[in-house]
């Protein structure tokens, strides 16, 4: 990505992009990167079906195969967009965001008799979804959307009008630096509705 006007150094600022540190994993997470728990080893293996299984949204864009020898890249061209799916389904097959809106046995039931999860421990996605729903921002925040939903329905049908729209945005904190015109969403339609 060097062009006439870009250096090797653009991407991070020249050095003055500063990461907060990462915090350290605790619980089940702790217990399996650290090789404790003993079915980290199924983790390790399956590590892709796990993250999908508890995904609340999938990535999208024009995705770019570079071809020749080196590392596997996935490179989009443009800005990849987030997606993420309605939280009430019509159909009786939550998948994503939907699953953290049920409670945590239905929603264990229903990763572990997914086929692609066949090979993953039960009682490990177990865990995971319980660690996730206790710790994961998002997670958290789509079960309370679907409580004022819920509250919503009731009071809507108790009140005999038309139930009213709910939105949650999810929005990046600023940084302390300028941010490039295309780092955040600048329209409502980008934001998870």
């Amino acid at each position: 990505m060097i062009g006439r006007k870009s250096t090797l150094n653009d991407c991070c600022n020249h050095g003055k992009v500063q990461y907060p540190p990462v915090p350290e994993f605790s619980g089940i997470m702790k217990e399996i990167f650290n090789k404790v728990h003993p079915i980290h080893l199924n983790f390790m293996e399956y590590i892709r079906n796990y993250n999908s299984a508890l995904a609340c949204a999938s990535l999208s864009g024009d995705i770019q195969v570079i071809p020749g020898r080196g590392p596997y890249i996935l490179r989009f061209q443009a800005i990849p967009m987030v997606q993420v799916g309605p939280l009430y389904l019509e159909k009786n097959n939550p998948s994503y965001v939907q699953l953290y809106k049920v409670n945590t046995r239905e929603a264990c039931t229903r990763r572990n008799t997914n086929n692609e999860n066949e090979q993953c421990d039960n009682e490990l996605m177990d865990l995971l979804i319980q660690w996730m729903e206790d710790n994961n921002p998002y997670a958290v925040n789509f079960r309370s959307l679907k409580n004022k939903l819920d509250e919503e329905i009731e009071a809507a049908q108790n009140e005999g009008r038309a139930i009213q729209d709910s939105q949650l945005y999810f929005m990046k904190k600023g940084t302390g630096h300028k941010e490039k015109v295309y780092s955040l969403p600048s329209a409502d339609e980008i934001a998870a509705v």
